[in-house]
């Protein structure tokens, strides 16, 4: 019964918000020009503006995905680490 309903739900949802849910929050390639030790500037620059900001990190989401990556700064805005927290991992190398 459970999948019946998993299914009906699959057929009943648009292609475009199927294909929406299944990206990753940012592309491989934007993920892989961001390197430790890049200022925040240079980040902005290939990222664009974070879904959300909050004091040394930012974080960019995907609108219908539950996963994020996310860039930590230091105090001078040099960046320490970044993280994928997207739900299928894909931008990890691992």
């Amino acid at each position: 019964m459970i999948l019946a309903v998993v299914v009906a739900v699959f057929l009943a949802t648009p292609p475009a918000m199927i294909l929406c849910a299944t990206r990753d929050p940012v592309s491989r390639s934007k993920w892989n020009q961001i390197q430790p030790g890049m200022t925040k500037a240079e980040v902005f620059e290939i990222m664009g503006k974070p879904d959300s900001y909050e004091g040394t990190q930012l974080e960019y989401s995907n609108a219908l995905n539950a996963g994020w990556v996310e860039f930590q700064f230091d105090k001078e805005d040099v960046l320490v680490w970044k993280n994928d927290e997207s739900v299928f991992g894909s931008l990890r190398d691992d």
